[in-house]
C-alpha cells in the first residue's frame, strides 16, 4: 500500500477515533445519551413534522443545512434509531474537519507528525464540550472546515469540488458571513482569480442567503448593548487567553502569541501572503461575532463555561495556524510544548447524564411522552424530544396502578388521601409493595402531582435487597400546579421498589394517581 495513503488517509482516522476516546467517547451507555438541546424539538421533531421542507427551515437566524439533512434522513428510521443516525452525522462532521486539517496542511507541505499534532490540539482544546457528539453542534466542526477549505492551496483540479463544498458549508451556520471579508482581502493580495471563482463566489452567495435569514429573524434586536468597555475587553481577553487569565497562564499564552508572530514574520521573507495570518484573523472575527451575540452580557461567554461552542472555531484556527508556521528548532519545540500546556490546562472530558432514552422510547409506545435529553435545565419542559403513541407498532405492555394508601412518608405530613405537607427540604415517600414487570424490557412511571411551587422532583428505584442510590434515579423539573410526571428506567427482570421525592422544599402538594407501565420486548425473547 502507498505510504502516502497510510500517512494522510488511514492514520488521521485512527488517531481521530483515539482522541475522541480520550475525550470520553467510551463513557457513553447509548446513543440516546448523546442527544443534546436542539437535537430534539428543533431538528429531529421538525424533520418528522415538516418532512423535506424542514431542510430549508431557518433556526436562530440562519440555515442549518447539514443538521437538517441528517435529521431528515433519521426521520425515515424507527424512533429508537434516530439518535444513532444523528450521532453518526456528528461523527462524519468531525472527520470531515479532521481531513480538512490534513488537506490544508498537506498542501502547505507540513510534515505528517505536525499534522497529527494539529488534529490532537484541535480535539482536546480548552472547551466545555457541548460541541461533541450531537448533530446540533456539528456546525462548529463544519465551520472550521469551511475556513480551512477556502484558505487552502487547492489545485485547479479541485475547483469544482471546492465550489460545491464551500457553498454547501456556507448554508450551515453563519460562518460564510464572517469569512467573506478576510477572503476578499486574501484574494486581492494573492491576485488569484481561480480562488475567486471557486471559493469567494460560493462564500458570497452563502453569506447573502444567511444574511437574508439573519436580518429577517430580528435575532438580538431585543438585547441592549453593554456600554462598559471594561466588560468587552475582559471578555475578549479571556477568550483569546484560552479561558484562563491567571498569571501563570497569561505568561504561557503570551509566549504562544509571541512565538506565532515570530514564525509568521520569519516566513514572510519567503511568502508574500500567508494563509495562517488569515486563519487567525478569521478566529478573531469569530470571537468578536460571538461576543456580539451576547452584547448585553459579553462576559458570560467562556470557553470552559457558558457558550463554549463559540470558542471552538477560533481555537481550532489558532492552533492550525500555529502548527502550519512552526519549525522543529528549539523555539519551535518550546512553542509546541506551550500549545500542549494550554490544552492540558483546560482539558475536560465529555460528561452527559444517562437519561434512559431507550426506556422512554419504549414508554412512548403506550403513552404520549416527553423524553428528556441533555442538557438538564431547571425549566419545563426543558430540552426534550417528544413522540406520540405509535398505534401501528406491535408492542407488548401492561399497566399497574400504585396503591397510594400503602406508602411510608418521611419528612412529610399526610393530610388526607394523596395530599401532603412537606416538612423539610428533603421529603420523600416510599411505596410499600414491590412491583414486578416480569420480563418486560422497560418500566415507565406516571404520577399526576400537584405542588404549590415549581421545582425538582426525583424518582428512585431499587431491587428488593438493594439501597436507593442516585445512580438509579431520575430528577426532573416540573412547574407549579398540576403536572403529569414521567419517569422511565430499564427493567432488570426482578421485583423493584420505588421512592418518590415530590419536591425539594417545604410546601403543600398532592399525588392524585400513580401507575407503572411495563413495556418493551420481553427479555426472555
Amino acid at each position: 500500500m502507498n505510504d502516502r495513503r497510510v500517512i494522510f488517509l488511514f492514520l488521521p482516522f485512527i488517531l481521530g477515533v483515539s482522541f475522541l476516546f480520550l475525550k470520553g467517547l467510551g463513557d457513553f451507555d447509548s446513543f440516546g445519551q448523546m442527544l443534546w438541546a436542539e437535537d430534539g424539538k428543533i431538528f429531529l421533531m421538525q424533520a418528522s413534522e415538516f418532512g423535506w421542507q424542514s431542510i430549508f427551515k431557518p433556526h436562530a437566524g440562519y440555515m442549518h443545512l447539514y443538521p437538517r439533512l441528517i435529521s431528515y434522513v433519521a426521520s425515515f428510521f424507527n424512533f429508537e434509531l434516530r439518535p444513532l443516525i444523528s450521532s453518526l452525522g456528528w461523527f462524519f462532521s468531525y472527520f470531515f474537519m479532521v481531513y480538512s486539517i490534513v488537506f490544508f496542511m498537506m498542501l502547505r507541505g507540513v510534515k505528517a507528525p505536525l499534522i497529527y499534532l494539529a488534529i490532537f490540539l484541535v480535539t482536546v482544546q480548552p472547551n466545555d464540550n457541548e460541541v461533541f457528539f450531537n448533530i446540533t453542534n456539528s456546525q462548529w466542526m463544519l465551520g472550521a472546515s469551511l475556513f480551512l477549505l477556502v484558505f487552502s492551496n487547492f489545485k485547479p483540479r479541485h475547483g469544482l469540488i471546492v465550489f460545491f463544498l464551500v457553498f454547501s458549508l456556507s448554508l450551515t451556520g453563519p460562518f460564510s458571513i464572517i469569512c467573506m471579508l478576510p477572503l476578499i482581502i486574501f484574494c486581492f493580495l494573492e491576485k488569484n482569480w481561480f480562488r475567486v471563482k471557486c471559493a469567494l463566489v460560493p462564500i458570497v452567495l452563502g453569506a447573502l442567503v444567511q444574511c437574508f435569514f439573519l436580518l429577517s429573524s430580528g435575532r438580538g434586536a431585543d438585547k441592549t448593548i453593554n456600554t462598559d468597555p471594561g466588560q468587552w475587553l475582559l471578555a475578549f481577553s479571556r477568550i483569546n487567553f484560552f479561558g484562563d487569565i491567571s498569571f501563570p497562564m497569561v505568561v504561557v499564552v503570551s509566549f504562544f502569541w509571541f512565538c506565532f508572530l515570530f514564525f509568521v514574520v520569519k516566513r514572510r521573507y519567503y511568502r508574500r501572503v500567508d494563509s495562517s495570518i488569515f486563519l487567525v484573523f478569521c478566529g478573531v472575527l469569530m470571537v468578536v461575532a460571538s461576543l456580539w451575540s451576547s452584547k448585553d452580557f459579553p462576559t458570560q461567554i467562556s470557553p470552559v463555561g457558558t457558550g463554549s461552542r463559540y470558542s471552538w472555531i477560533p481555537y481550532a484556527l489558532y492552533f492550525i495556524a500555529a502548527i502550519s508556521v512552526v519549525n522543529t528548532g528549539i523555539l519551535g519545540r518550546a512553542f509546541m510544548v506551550c500549545m500542549l500546556t494550554i490544552c492540558f490546562s483546560g482539558f475536560k472530558k465529555v460528561e452527559r447524564y444517562n437519561l434512559n432514552f431507550s426506556d422512554y422510547a419504549n414508554m412512548s409506545k403506550v403513552t404520549n411522552t416527553i423524553i428528556p435529553i441533555n442538557p438538564v435545565w431547571g425549566k419545563y419542559p426543558g430540552w426534550y424530544i417528544a413522540d406520540s403513541v405509535r398505534e401501528d407498532e406491535d408492542h407488548k405492555s401492561i399497566s399497574l396502578d400504585i396503591d397510594l394508601k400503602d406508602m411510608a412518608a418521611h419528612n412529610i405530613e399526610v393530610v388526607r388521601g394523596g395530599e401532603f405537607n412537606s416538612l423539610s427540604n428533603d421529603p420523600f415517600m416510599m411505596f410499600g409493595r414491590s412491583i414486578s414487570c416480569h420480563d418486560y424490557e422497560s418500566v415507565g412511571v406516571e404520577l399526576k402531582v400537584y405542588r404549590d411551587q415549581a421545582g425538582w422532583s426525583q424518582l428512585f428505584w431499587k431491587t428488593d435487597k438493594a439501597e436507593f442510590t442516585e445512580s438509579n434515579s431520575l430528577r426532573r423539573w416540573y412547574p407549579k400546579g398540576y403536572s403529569l410526571q414521567q419517569y422511565a428506567f430499564n427493567n432488570n427482570g426482578g421485583h423493584f421498589n420505588l421512592r418518590f421525592d415530590p419536591m425539594e422544599h417545604k410546601g403543600h402538594g398532592a399525588i392524585e394517581s400513580a401507575s407503572v407501565i411495563c413495556v418493551g420486548s420481553l427479555l426472555s425473547n
